[in-house]
């Protein structure tokens, strides 16, 4: 089933965790100790978990052979995955910027990353709800639900950055 999205253009790749970037706010939290930074820091670490949830659910897509209802099922279901990181890398975001003078100002390539990995998750987040779209169409399904309330969002313009 992945190769009829391939065959239509609608690929798309989501890369592993790399153990630099989990090492890289692993050491920073171990070095916050305010309560905003614990905060940066626990949001941090629960957007990489939805990175390498993401991770695990394509894995799984694009290796296990699977009918045009479950590709659909697991797409909709990385839309979801995909955008709850992204909002937890604008939440970090809004914590490094609502705390300047912190001691964790000399750590801005954190949020350099964080919102690195804002547009990386909206952008692959986009391209899996037009894989849904592609299949729903060409099956004559309904738009699943995170996927439907994705593209209602889009369509408001609720949209972050």
């Amino acid at each position: 089933m992945i190769q009829v999205l391939q065959e239509r253009g609608l690929s798309f790749e989501i890369e592993r965790v790399s153990p630099q970037r989990i090492q890289m706010w692993a050491w920073a939290t171990g070095h916050f100790s305010s309560l905003p930074e614990l905060e940066l820091a626990s949001t941090a670490l629960l957007a990489l978990w939805y990175e390498a949830f993401a991770f695990d659910q394509y894995d799984e897509l694009v290796r296990k052979p699977m009918d045009a209802k479950w590709v659909v099922v697991s797409l909709d279901f990385l839309v979801q995955a995909l955008g709850t990181g992204a909002d937890c890398w604008v939440k970090a975001v809004e914590l490094f910027t609502g705390y300047p003078k912190s001691p964790h100002a000399q750590l801005r390539h954190l949020e350099q990353d964080a919102r690195e990995q804002f547009h990386l998750l909206k952008g692959l987040q986009q391209q899996a709800a037009e894989c849904v779209m592609e299949l729903c169409s060409a099956y004559g399904w309904d738009i699943p639900k995170d996927t439907s309330s994705y593209l209602a969002a889009q369509q408001q313009g609720n949209t972050t950055w």
